[in-house]
């Protein structure tokens, strides 16, 4: 859950593939060292959720930049729960875009092949993963491909747009 925290808590929004199916084998472990870390002080609150059908995750906390001791602690616990749970939270494919068969993390080929074959369109959801606040998530985490810079990436569906 993230509807406690503020618009100006810190945020990171990680590709997930494949999608993450069992929130139980990730949230109550990020929850775990996130209680953790409020208890150190690095952080005074904190939440977590899946987003795209499972091919996102958004981790958000009240406070400011995590250390690197706490980021590489929070690297390993995501590289540990990907392994519980045969997915991959930390070298997924960067993109996350709603298809025409749901949403799908790729890379760029993998973009240009679904829009090759008609499966993303300028309407298509992108997840922006580069929002560095949860605010900047809430209204802009989800927008169309058209309204985003992943749009450069696909120069003949933007010139087949009237």
């Amino acid at each position: 859950m993230l509807d406690h925290l503020g618009d100006h808590a810190p945020v990171r929004v990680t590709a997930i593939a494949p999608a993450a199916r069992d929130h139980s084998l990730l949230i109550p472990p990020l929850a775990k060292l996130f209680a953790q870390f409020v208890r150190e002080g690095r952080c005074r609150g904190h939440g977590a959720a899946l987003a795209c059908d499972g091919h996102a995750l958004v981790l958000a906390w009240e406070g400011g930049a995590l250390s690197g001791c706490a980021g590489d602690r929070l690297a390993r616990l995501l590289a540990w729960c990907g392994r519980r749970q045969g997915i991959d939270l930390l070298t997924a494919p960067p993109l996350v875009v709603e298809s025409t068969r749901g949403w799908i993390a790729c890379t760029r080929a993998g973009l240009r092949a679904l829009a090759a074959a008609g499966e993303v369109l300028p309407g298509s959801r992108v997840a922006d993963t580069r929002v560095t606040t949860l605010g900047a998530w809430r209204r802009q985490g989800l927008r169309p491909l058209e309204s985003t810079w992943v749009q450069a990436l696909l120069p003949s569906l933007h010139a087949a747009t009237p």
